[in-house]
Formats: C-alpha cells, sequence, structure tokens
C-alpha cells in the first residue's frame, strides 16, 4: 500500500457506509503504481514487473491505495554451509526493491505472503521454513538512480 495525495474524491460517495472504493480495471490504468522488482528471484511468471495491474485495488479517503495481486516467484540465489552435511541449511532471501522518483512510502505486507507447501511435495528430504527477513534487508529505496542487479 502506498499513499497519493494526488487523489480527489467525490463527495457522494459513502465513506461511513463503505470506507473504501474498489473498482475494476478502468481505475487501475488511472492510478500510479510502483516499480516493484524482486532481487533473489529468478522468475516472476504472469507479470510486468511485478505490479501487473490485474489485482484488486482499494481507494481510501485519505489518499491511500492498497493493492493485492498474486504472483509466483521462482527463488534462484541461495546461500549454503557444508559443515553439517548432509543436513545442512539452505538460505534463501528475496528482496523487494522499489525504484521511482515518488517511491518515498511503499509497504509490502509480510502477512500477506503465503506459501503453498503441497508445490514441493515432490522433493523428497526437504523441508521449507519462511522466515521474514527484517525491515532493513526487506525492501530497498533507491530514488532517482540507476541500478543494475545481477
Amino acid at each position: 500500500q502506498w499513499n497519493d495525495p494526488r487523489l480527489i474524491f467525490n463527495e457522494n460517495h459513502e465513506w461511513n457506509k463503505y470506507p473504501y472504493i474498489k473498482e475494476g480495471k478502468s481505475l487501475l490504468n488511472a492510478l500510479w503504481f510502483p516499480n516493484l522488482y524482486f532481487i533473489g528471484s529468478q522468475k516472476s511468471e504472469d507479470i510486468e514487473g511485478v505490479v501487473s495491474k490485474l489485482g484488486e485495488v482499494r481507494l481510501y479517503k485519505n489518499g491511500t491505495i492498497s493493492y493485492e495481486d498474486r504472483i509466483r516467484l521462482t527463488i534462484g540465489s541461495c546461500e549454503s554451509t557444508f559443515q553439517n552435511f548432509p543436513f545442512d541449511t539452505k538460505i534463501c532471501k528475496v528482496r523487494g526493491i522499489v525504484y521511482e522518483e515518488d517511491a518515498d512510502t511503499l509497504r509490502i505486507s509480510e502477512s500477506q505472503i503465503l506459501f503453498d507447501p503441497e508445490l514441493f511435495s515432490t522433493i523428497p528430504g526437504f523441508d521449507i521454513d519462511i522466515q521474514y527477513l527484517d525491515e532493513e534487508n526487506s525492501v530497498l529505496f533507491w530514488k532517482n538512480r540507476l541500478f543494475s542487479v545481477k
């Protein structure tokens, strides 16, 4: 979610009854969306960048835009330590990256990140444990900079 102070709302909306406006695809094309990418993923499926403008958007009176979408990331770069081999642990870090002139505040809600363990039922002997990165490592904000990630 993020806040866009440029939004102006028609006062005909019943804010007390409906605390947000939920609109369709026509509205999505008129809104600013952050350029969001993930470092540490090999592939992002069925999306352009990550924000595909196919998800659900809610607009609040204070200018907050809440956006939810489903994406599939294939995780590729994992750190390995072989000191406890064959009982070693791999750590796969995925970071959300936002690069935009206007991207001062963007929150990726980790409580909304879901993992389907059934997708890994064909890999015997592996357990997957999701642990969220601390705030410092989870989202980077780079204003007005060009960068490349290898």
